[in-house]
């Protein structure tokens, strides 16, 4: 009976062994997930962040783009496209009173060739006329 007692005694500890080999496996996985859970969580936290830090660099940069400008504008380093605003004031006047001149011309055409709309006629001429003056 020695023997089938040290073979019994070998086999529950031997089946002991396995379980505490089994609860410390799954303990150990059970680790391992949350390790991987909290990596997972950290690399999500990490891409936010990345992404907020490229929205302000981009935002960093509209602002010295913005701040160039006004600088440039600021210190008249910009050229304007159009004449210099007297020249472009005498020449929209002339290009007015040219226009003044020639419809004038119409109305006296017409007064010539419709006697009916003197009247009416006259008093587009005399518009005309307040503008030029």
């Amino acid at each position: 009976m020695g023997r089938l007692s040290e073979l019994e005694d070998a086999t529950e500890a031997a089946r002991e062994e396995r379980e505490r080999l089994e609860e410390e496996g799954q303990r150990k996985e059970r680790l391992y997930a949350q390790n991987v859970r909290l990596l997972q969580e950290a690399a999500t936290h990490l891409e936010e962040r990345l992404v907020k830090k490229q929205e302000e660099q981009l935002r960093l940069q509209e602002s010295r783009a913005r701040l160039r400008h006004l600088t440039a504008l600021r210190d008249d380093q910009y050229k304007t496209l159009s004449a210099p605003r007297e020249d472009a004031q005498y020449a929209l006047k002339t290009r007015l009173v040219t226009r003044a001149h020639a419809y004038t011309g119409v109305v006296t055409q017409l007064e010539t060739g419709y006697p009916q709309m003197e009247v009416k006629l006259r008093n587009i001429k005399v518009l005309l006329h307040n503008f030029l003056e």
